[in-house]
Formats: C-alpha cells, sequence, structure tokens
C-alpha cells in the first residue's frame, strides 16, 4: 500500500494490461493506491481512474469500422435514387444551385451544405486530428439533417432509398465523435439553440397534423362571406379546414375561416373580428398574437373570393335549394328577354345570379339566400 502527497496531479506508470488516466487532483489532496493491476482504490477526493488497455483498442476498433462503414454508404448512396427521379449526386448538387428558388424551400440549403461539411469531417477524422473540430463539425451535421427533413417535407417530394442511406452513412461516420460533442464548451447553449430552431420549425408542423382539406361545403361558405361581407357566414367553416394557397405569405398552412374573418375585417374596416383569427405558425404558443396583430395592420385583401371548382359550386348552389328549375325562374322573372328558359342553367348562370345577390339586389332574394346558407347543415 502507497499513501502520498499530491501537489496538483497525481501520476503512475501503468502496467502492460492497464492504461491509467489521472485526473486533476485538489492541491495538497491525499490519495491510496492498492494493486495497481486491479485499479486504484480512491480515498479523500483523490480524482483517480483506470481503463483496462484492452478495452480502450476495442473502442478504437469499433469506431474505425463505424467511419469506414458509414462512408462506404455515404458514398454509394451518391449513385442511388434519392428524390423523386434524382439521384444523390443532382441533389447535392441542387440544394446548392437552386436553394433559392421559388419552387424550393430555402431550407434545402442545410441539406446541400452536409456534403462539404462531411467531406471536411473526413479529411480531418484520416489524419487523427483536432478531435475538437470534428465534434464541431459533427454538430452542424447533425444541426442540418432534421432542417433538410423539414425542405423536403415542405417541397412535397418523393424521398426514396438513396436519401435513406445517405444519412445512415453520414451518423455512422459521426458516431465515434458523438461522445465528445457534450464536452464542448458552450454545449448547453448548443442545444438551446437547436430546440429553438426546431420548435420554430416544429410547432406548425405538429399543428398541420390537426388540419384538414376544406370541403366543398367550407369553400361555399367561404366565398359566400367573402362576396357577401358576412362575418357569420365565417362561422360555418370547418375550424381545421385548411386555407387557400393565395392566403399564405411562406410555406406555413393558414387556417380557412381565419383567413375568412381577416379578408372581412379588411373590407369592412373591422378589427374586432381580428379576434377571431388562429394562427397555424409558431405564435399559436403566445395566441395567435402575430398573426392578430397583422390582420388589424391589413388593408386590402388579397386572393380571389371566387369558387375553387364550378361543379361543386353549382352543387352547393342546389343543396341551399336553386334547383336548375328555381334558378331559371328566378333568372326570367329578373330577366324576362333572357335566352335561359330555352334550356337548363349553366354553371355560369348559377355563378352570375349569386354574383347579382351579392352585389346588386337590395330586395328580400338577398336576405332569403343568406337564410338558406345560414341554415344548411
Amino acid at each position: 500500500m502507497l499513501v502520498g502527497q499530491m501537489d496538483g496531479f497525481a501520476t503512475t506508470r501503468p502496467s502492460e494490461s492497464t492504461a491509467s488516466r489521472l485526473l486533476p487532483l485538489p492541491k495538497n489532496s491525499r490519495f491510496l493506491l492498492r494493486n495497481r493491476t486491479k485499479g486504484p482504490t480512491i480515498l479523500e477526493g483523490a480524482f483517480l481512474m483506470s481503463i483496462p488497455g484492452q478495452d480502450f483498442r476495442q473502442a478504437a476498433r469499433w469506431k474505425s469500422v463505424a467511419l469506414y462503414v458509414g462512408f462506404a454508404l455515404y458514398f454509394v448512396s451518391f449513385f442511388l435514387p434519392a428524390v423523386d427521379q434524382w439521384k444523390g449526386w443532382d441533389c447535392a448538387w441542387l440544394a446548392l444551385e437552386y436553394w433559392h428558388d421559388d419552387k424550393v424551400s430555402p431550407l434545402v440549403l442545410f441539406g446541400g451544405l452536409i456534403n462539404p461539411l462531411g467531406v471536411l469531417y473526413l479529411l480531418v477524422s484520416a489524419l487523427n486530428a483536432a478531435s475538437k473540430v470534428r465534434a464541431y463539425l459533427a454538430v452542424a451535421i447533425l444541426f442540418c439533417i432534421p432542417l433538410t427533413w423539414f425542405a423536403l417535407d415542405r417541397m412535397n417530394v418523393q424521398v426514396k432509398v438513396g436519401h435513406f442511406v445517405w444519412i445512415a452513412g453520414v451518423l455512422l461516420m459521426l458516431l465515434p465523435v458523438i461522445s465528445g460533442i457534450t464536452q464542448l464548451p458552450g454545449a448547453k447553449w448548443l442545444v438551446v439553440a437547436s430546440l429553438v430552431v426546431f420548435s420554430w420549425l416544429g410547432i406548425p408542423k405538429a399543428i398541420s397534423r390537426t388540419m384538414h382539406a376544406p370541403t366543398e361545403r367550407d369553400d361555399f361558405y367561404y366565398v359566400v362571406a367573402w362576396n357577401f361581407h358576412e362575418p357569420s357566414v365565417c362561422r360555418k367553416i370547418d375550424p381545421h379546414a385548411i386555407g387557400r394557397e393565395d392566403q399564405r405569405d411562406d410555406h406555413d398552412l393558414t387556417y380557412m375561416q381565419s383567413d375568412c374573418f381577416r379578408n372581412l375585417a379588411a373590407m369592412l374596416r373591422a378589427p374586432s373580428l381580428c379576434d377571431n383569427i388562429r394562427s397555424a405558425g409558431i405564435d399559436r404558443v403566445v395566441g395567435s398574437l402575430i398573426a392578430k396583430w397583422n390582420c388589424r395592420r391589413q388593408r386590402y385583401t388579397w386572393g380571389t373570393a371566387s369558387p375553387a371548382d364550378g361543379q361543386s359550386f353549382v352543387k352547393m348552389m342546389q343543396a341551399v335549394g336553386y334547383s336548375e328549375e328555381r334558378l331559371s325562374g328566378l333568372i326570367n322573372q329578373r330577366d324576362p328577354g333572357n335566352s335561359i328558359h330555352r334550356g337548363k342553367p349553366r354553371g355560369e348562370d348559377y355563378w352570375d345570379y349569386f354574383w347579382y345577390l351579392a352585389s346588386y339586389d337590395k330586395t328580400s332574394a338577398r336576405s332569403d339566400f343568406l337564410t338558406r346558407v345560414m341554415e344548411l347543415k
């Protein structure tokens, strides 16, 4: 048994079967070392650790295997179909070349950056140098991967086998340095920054899972409310129905009911209608404050109030009681010289009569139409 006095660091010479790593000790601390081949006995706060040499060599071997197998998968993925009709090599170039295109999500740039970062990581790993640099490169690559998935989801593309092989290869290459990431200076701030970014992108995605495409009836209510300037009809729209594409200023979805209230608030100069707005974006977590604020600032409408589909519009007009016979009679009553009495009304006849009721009619026919719409189940 050996008892000694230490000044700062403990040192010892390991045996052939043991590779010892000694960590800093508090100054003037005491330590006890007993039976070196079986490992240390630690007393009075000494921080002495031993790692068997065989385990150390085995861990290094597995890290090398992960790196080389990962590189093999990474290399092969460039020759496999990855996204839609594009192979991995095409995607690597397109992501860097066209990330700013209007038809492409800007987030695809992060997918393009993975490859140069991965090549740099491989070069540093091959030299077995700069372990801290490798760890930072791994952090950057891991940060880019989820953003790439967000981009692919927003572009609604078909992901194929090449993409999954590419991701698997990248993750295997990074495996040797994953444990060292937590030791990086400022690691906790990297985690916080990642959580903020992924929440910013992930919360709208989670909200979108609760939304669904609008029905023919939802679209009909939207058209009626807009053209008749009737906020009460907006409430008939399914609150989970997705808004029209012409109501989006980015890739985030909107609620059709909220779009209805927002546009009527601008048309009627009624900011109180903005209280009905619900955001499908990140500000949903704070009561849609930003969406409501933007609604109150809006002075003009955008998009169109025309039916999304002519046949569906005719079907809904008939559902509220405007059959072909009734519409023919109403049109001939309003305009006796109209030739519609000689044939069935067409889709444009339904729209013309609807537009007349919304814009010009001052009789009970207008209120009768709105009553029928509100009673529609």
